[in-house]
């Protein structure tokens, strides 16, 4: 559905632009694209929100702690950059000697650029990775042990550098993998044409027997007052 173009919604930008919490702001959403199903005036396009299936979707999420029904946003896909950080001098080297620890760490990446992954998990998986490339460069014979033992160091050390510092390397690829379905709460909707409330705007719509459209007079969500009788 094209939210824009129909009607006026300065008001509800303006009210939504100045609610003191984030979800103060998306009940003023879900109330504002609840009036545009029922045909009131008021229409709202954001940006970082949208309305599908049941639910808000906002992306990307700005908590993820308070992300309900957490889910891949269609599009995203996550980025790899070898075993350096992201955006930054990379200092990190994708080689001990003539091993390469690079596919471990994009696969890392992907991990952590995955919605809803274990960070313990990705970062357990790295490290098994780098210790197999060391394993199957040096084997584990006898003669070659000082070698796989300092390669299985090395590992080790990348491992305890992600699974204490990786933190907030985790929440952005999550942030920008995720996006969160906040659930529309039930609103009822008032029928001026004979003054009831009704569950939702289909009953409504049924009994004035009115085609909806981008005025006022047929049925809008109805507050406490107008459904208390």
């Amino acid at each position: 559905m094209d939210l824009t173009g129909k009607c006026g919604f300065d008001a509800l930008t303006h009210a939504v632009s100045r609610a003191r919490t984030r979800r103060e702001a998306l009940t003023l959403l879900g109330k504002g694209l609840l009036g545009v199903a029922v045909g009131s005036t008021t229409t709202l396009a954001v940006a970082s929100f949208a309305m599908a299936e049941d639910c808000i979707v906002e992306y990307p999420p700005a908590d993820l702690d308070n992300c309900p029904n957490k889910r891949h946003h269609p599009g995203a896909s996550p980025s790899v950059n070898g075993c350096g950080p992201a955006n930054s001098v990379d200092l990190v080297p994708d080689n001990f000697g003539p091993v390469n620890f690079a596919p471990g760490c994009d696969a890392h990446d992907r991990c952590y650029g995955t919605c809803n992954s274990d960070k313990a998990v990705c970062d357990a998986d790295m490290a098994d990775a780098m210790r197999l490339a060391c394993t199957n460069q040096w084997g584990d014979s006898i003669a070659t042990w000082p070698l796989l033992a300092a390669c299985y160091r090395v590992a080790d050390t990348y491992h305890v550098a992600v699974a204490v510092g990786g933190g907030s390397a985790f929440e952005e690829a999550q942030k920008e993998d995720c996006e969160c379905c906040h659930p529309v709460q039930p609103t009822a909707v008032y029928c001026f044409c004979n003054d009831t409330c009704y569950p939702d705007a289909g009953s409504c719509t049924a009994s004035c027997k009115a085609s909806l459209g981008c005025f006022t007079g047929i049925c809008e969500p109805a507050t406490a007052e107008q459904c208390a009788s």
